[in-house]
C-alpha cells in the first residue's frame, strides 16, 4: 500500500527513469513474494499431500502479514409501515457500541473498530403489539404515557472476527427515495491479516499449498548451524507435478544469499547448454 522513492531530492531525473518502488518491486525490479528458508522433507505427516508447515517467526515477524480493504454496505428503503431512517439514537444499545458514530448515525472516517461495533445505525419502523414491548417500554407507556417507538434495530455491524480503521465513507443519496431506488452507505475499512492455518501459499512453479499447522521454532528442523527453516514442504509434490524449477531456484536462492548475490536467469535456459540450470547451480555452491 505503500511506495518508497528511489531518487533523492534534488536530483535531476531524466524521462524513463525509475522513481519509487511499490510492494512488488526492489531496485525497479520485479520482485514477487517473500524470501524465506525452505526445506523438502516429511515432517510427521503434517505435510501430507499439499500441506505445508510453518514457523512461528513468519507470524511474529510479519512476513507474509497483508492488509485488505473490505466493504460494508447498508442501504435504506422506504416500507409499508414508513421509511427507514439512518440516526445515532438507537435504544437498547450500549454507548461502547455507538461512540464512532458522527450526528448522521454514520461512523467516522480514520475510527478504529471492532467486532460487533455499529458501522451505520438504522432504525425500520414496524407493527408491534402490546406483548412486544421491552418492559421498560410497557412501564413508561403506562405510567408516564409516553409513546415509545416502535422501530426496529437494524443497524450495520462489523461481523465476527473484522477489525481495522476505516478508511473511506460513502453515502449514495438519491432524490424522491423509493423501494425501488434506495439510498446507499458504503463504509471501507483496512484490516490487518496475519497468516494462519487454512491460508493458501504459491510458489512461482506452479507449486501451492495450505498451511496445515504453525510450529515453534525451537521445534522445526535446522540446519547444521542451528539455523531452523521457516517452512517444510512436501518432496513427493515435485516429481507429481514434474516443475523441478523451484528446487533449481531454491537452491541458487540459498548460494545468493550465501554469497550476497543476485542473479538474473533468463526462462528456458536449457536451449544454451544441456543441463545449463544444473551447472550453475553447482558452480555457485562450489564457492
Amino acid at each position: 500500500m505503500h511506495q518508497k522513492p528511489r531518487v533523492p531530492r534534488g536530483k535531476y531525473i531524466k524521462r524513463g527513469q525509475i522513481l519509487a518502488d511499490g510492494a512488488a518491486t526492489v531496485g525497479g525490479e520485479l520482485a514477487l513474494g517473500k524470501n524465506v528458508l525452505v526445506a523438502y522433507m516429511p515432517w510427521e505427516g503434517y505435510n501430507f499431500e499439499d500441506a505445508v508447515l510453518i514457523s512461528e517467526r513468519l507470524v511474529y515477524g510479519d512476513t507474509y502479514t497483508s492488509f485488505h480493504i473490505r466493504k460494508y454496505e447498508i442501504q435504506t428503503r422506504v416500507t409499508s409501515q414508513g421509511p427507514e431512517r439512518i440516526t445515532n439514537e438507537i435504544p437498547h444499545l450500549e454507548a461502547r457500541l455507538l461512540h464512532n458514530l458522527d450526528r448522521n448515525g454514520i461512523v467516522m472516517l480514520g475510527s478504529w473498530v471492532e467486532t460487533g461495533d455499529i458501522l451505520v445505525g438504522k432504525l425500520t419502523p414496524q407493527m408491534a403489539k402490546e406483548s412486544s414491548y421491552a418492559p421498560e417500554d410497557r412501564l413508561l407507556r403506562a405510567i408516564l404515557g409516553i409513546q415509545v417507538s416502535t422501530a426496529k434495530e437494524t443497524c450495520l455491524k462489523l461481523p465476527i472476527g473484522g477489525r481495522g480503521r476505516v478508511i473511506d465513507v460513502r453515502w449514495t443519496q438519491k432524490k424522491g427515495g423509493s423501494s425501488y431506488n434506495p439510498e446507499a452507505i458504503r463504509v471501507y475499512i483496512s484490516q490487518k491479516r496475519e497468516i494462519k492455518v487454512g491460508d493458501k501459499v504459491a510458489g512461482r512453479h506452479g507449486n501451492k499449498g495450505i498451511i496445515s499447522k504453525i510450529i515453534p521454532r525451537q521445534d522445526m528442523p535446522y540446519l547444521q548451524d542451528g539455523t531452523p527453516v521457516d517452512m517444510v514442504f512436501n518432496p513427493l509434490g515435485v516429481p507429481s507435478r514434474m516443475n523441478v524449477g523451484q528446487i533449481f531456484e531454491c537452491s541458487l536462492g540459498l548460494a545468493g544469499d550465501l554469497l550476497n548475490r543476485h542473479y538474473r536467469i533468463a526462462p528456458f535456459d536449457e536451449r544454451y547448454e544441456q543441463e545449463a540450470s544444473r551447472k550453475l547451480v553447482f558452480s555457485e555452491y562450489s564457492q
